[in-house]
């Protein structure tokens, strides 16, 4: 993890699916990054996942397929000696003229080291070959036998890399551990230089695995530590609804104002969820025909709450026997709201009119009493005689009074009215008044 550069991992450098519940952060999906309508049952989109969005130091070892850190997935001087295997590095991976004097340490080119005519006048330091070595005067090239010179008869240091042909230092001239760093020329290993699964992670430095060393793809869930994936991570509308688990996205998630109509079900929202002490619900939030019979609660629309001045209600919008006696207010039907023949008898309650007998006038003596004989004709008749009483309603002159009033000789077509009116006053005058037959 610690080996992969800051913001290294690129999108495509993560494999489809690499990214479950596990890997995200509490709090991490804020509402910049899901997609509108993404809210539901989900995972992270394949390739959702880029550079920016991997934790530093995050890819480690086991993360990189064989053989893909390449020449070019390395930064100049990222491999150093500790970096190499011991003995991994053999003939064909040292550049030409590569390994100079300063390269071999002291002691290390023996005889066997040396090709033949290697060692040339200009090799053989001042001194180093002994007068009992060498008959006077008689040593020159030819004069060496194959092999005559060893290392001890080198002085220690006197080899330079001219003496040394070109090609003759291989792997087998070489001792263990004799290529150190210093020894390899800046960007000289090449791929095929290094031994398969060689790079481990500790050979690799501090953010030396950047984005454009990691294999497209190369990054499976399993090399993505849990938590790693935050906020930050996470490209503009990477989370989709399918990358989100069901119930991961609760009241804390969402940003006020997220939930439009859209985003609710039908019928979803209830009574119960409507906090009704912070919303207040007028006409201007309700949409046209949005209320129908199922959203009324019983006996919620008052007179109150219908704005008279808009609507009008027709009989085609009451239903059958829905109007009752209790929701007609006292004289609030006259007769024009009564259709000609609507009240029967049996609509009328006992001692309610039936019909207006009329009035009449009496011409009284006075200090006596009249009696007189009103016959009555029903209108229309009964199936049978119906029970009639009278009612005196007033007289028009103050000196009459009422001594008795009945109905007498009832039909089913019609009855008799009979008055006894006392007259105080002068005889001969007049006693206007009305009656009334009521019926039951």
């Amino acid at each position: 993890s610690n080996k992969i550069m800051d913001g290294g991992v690129q999108r495509i450098d993560i494999a489809n699916n690499a990214i479950d519940s596990s890997k995200l952060d509490t709090d991490s999906v804020t509402s910049a990054k899901i997609a509108a309508g993404a809210v539901d049952n989900a995972k992270l989109a394949a390739d959702s996942v880029t550079t920016g969005k991997i934790l530093d130091g995050s890819v480690l070892t086991a993360d990189l397929g064989i053989g893909v850190v390449t020449n070019s997935r390395l930064s100049a001087d990222a491999v150093t000696t500790d970096k190499i295997l011991d003995g991994a590095v053999q003939t064909a991976d040292i550049a030409d003229s590569a390994v100079t004097t300063v390269k071999i340490a002291n002691l290390s080119v023996v005889n066997a080291k040396l090709a033949a005519d290697a060692v040339t006048t200009d090799k053989i330091a001042l001194g180093a070959v002994q007068t009992s070595d060498i008959l006077n005067e008689t040593i020159l090239a030819e004069d060496i036998a194959a092999d005559a010179v060893t290392t001890a008869e080198i002085l220690d240091g006197t080899i330079q890399t001219i003496d040394i042909a070109n090609f003759a230092v291989n792997n087998w001239k070489l001792a263990a551990n004799a290529i150190t760093s210093d020894k390899i020329a800046d960007g000289t290993i090449q791929t095929v230089d290094i031994a398969n699964n060689a790079v481990t992670n500790s050979k690799l430095d501090t953010d030396s695995v950047t984005s454009n060393k990691i294999m497209d793809g190369g990054v499976q869930r399993i090399d993505i530590a849990n938590n790693a994936i935050d906020s930050s991570k996470l490209d503009t509308d990477s989370v989709t609804s399918a990358k989100i688990a069901a119930g991961a996205v609760d009241n804390a998630k969402l940003a006020g104002n997220a939930v439009n109509v859209a985003n609710i079900v039908n019928s979803a929202v209830t009574s119960a969820k409507i906090d009704w002490t912070t919303i207040s619900i007028t006409g201007a939030n309700i949409a046209n025909d949005a209320i129908g019979t199922n959203q009324l609660a019983a006996n919620a629309v008052t007179s109150a709450k219908i704005n008279w001045s808009t609507i009008s209600i027709t009989g085609a919008n009451i239903a059958l026997r829905t109007i009752t006696g209790a929701h007609i207010d006292t004289e609030t039907i006259t007769g024009v709201n009564i259709a000609n023949g609507t009240i029967t008898r049996n609509k009328l309650a006992p001692g309610v009119p039936l019909f207006d007998m009329g009035g009449g006038a009496l011409a009284t003596d006075s200090g006596t009493d009249t009696v007189s004989v009103f016959p009555v004709v029903f209108t229309t008749a009964f199936t049978a005689p119906p029970v009639v009483t009278a009612t005196f309603l007033n007289f028009t002159d103050a000196n009459a009074e009422l001594i008795n009033l009945q109905v007498i000789n009832v039909t089913n077509t019609g009855a008799t009215v009979r008055a006894k009116i006392h007259r105080n006053g002068t005889a001969g005058s007049v006693a206007n008044f009305n009656w009334l037959a009521v019926g039951n």
